[in-house]
């Protein structure tokens, strides 16, 4: 089955491919954010052995549902003859009008011969996966960093255990609002000019944060900057699915955005390290510096890619 960013494009109507990926890859720091606050709260009652048992029952249960409930990919159905009835069907669901003996043909997917990694680096897509590559790495790079180490850094600048909560938590929340937004003015104005811009400011809001001192008696100001770094960087990283997803056609759509996303989790693993070694170094000036530069290389890496959406 594609990952849910491929499924979801080719299961949309094509101007609302930015925001129905937007809004399914939203939940994963929407997740994040509900997780947190309930382990606060439940971890001293149940334990950390609950928590983790919650974590993995909760994933198997959606599993099942979902097995039940989600669709299959239209062109991937329309592709074989034999699934042509549930296509049907499917289709009759999402409000279509089609007859029983209905033919399907696809004539809005480029043709790629094989559905295997060598197809992204032939001639047409060699830039934009090599660049989405980059951009997913650095981004992801930035993103954890901050879920990893905003906690950290907060608490050992002097704030309460609630207080660097509530920072994390304003990271996160202001990427869920970042993220629907990015989805919203991608499908008006395309994702050159959106994402850029995103990406823009925050680099800005890093840079400021790199140039404050931490302190809880500008509390109020330092979650007011999370906030907007937050939003803007995972607003970022959510719609960079929507973005390869739309790069690439039918056929390779599951192998680009899942080789993207791979490559995305190498960076993501090495904020573990690169945070810690950026608040050892010079603590939150050289941290925040970091996510500059990582997000710096992101607004490199997304005004190379070719094939951004278009405006309306």
């Amino acid at each position: 089955m594609p990952n849910a960013a491929a499924l979801v494009a080719e299961s949309v109507p094509l101007r609302q491919r930015p925001i129905a990926v937007t809004v399914t890859i939203v939940c994963v720091p929407l997740g994040a954010t509900i997780a947190g606050l309930l382990g606060i709260r439940l971890l001293p009652l149940v334990g950390w052995r609950m928590l983790f048992l919650a974590g993995g029952v909760v994933p198997l249960a959606a599993a099942i549902v979902l097995w039940r409930l989600l669709p299959e990919s239209p062109r991937f159905l329309a592709r074989d003859r034999s699934r042509w009835p549930e296509l049907v069907r499917l289709l009759r669901r999402m409000g279509h009008r089609v007859d029983d003996g209905a033919t399907f043909v696809d004539s809005t997917e480029r043709a790629v011969e094989r559905a295997s990694i060598r197809s992204l680096f032939g001639s047409d897509f060699r830039v934009d996966t090599f660049a989405l590559w980059g951009a997913f790495f650095c981004c992801l790079l930035a993103v954890y960093s901050g879920f990893s180490w905003l906690t950290t850094l907060l608490s050992g600048a002097g704030f309460n255990p609630s207080s660097a909560n509530t920072g994390i938590t304003a990271f996160n929340l202001g990427g869920v609002a970042g993220a629907l937004a990015g989805g919203l003015v991608i499908a008006r104005a395309g994702s050159r000019v959106s994402m850029l811009s995103m990406t823009a400011v925050a680099i800005i809001a890093a840079l400021v944060l790199s140039r404050t001192t931490l302190s809880p008696a500008s509390g109020v100001a330092i979650i007011g900057w999370l906030t907007l770094l937050g939003a803007m960087i995972n607003g970022v990283q959510t719609t960079m699915y929507a973005l390869a997803a739309h790069v690439y056609p039918g056929p390779i759509r599951a192998t680009g955005v899942g080789t993207a996303v791979a490559f995305g989790r190498i960076g993501a693993i090495l904020s573990g390290y690169a945070g810690s070694w950026a608040i050892g170094y010079h603590g939150s000036a050289s941290f925040f510096g970091l996510i500059a530069t990582a997000m710096l290389a992101t607004f490199i890496a997304l005004a190379i890619v070719k094939r951004h959406v278009a405006a309306r």
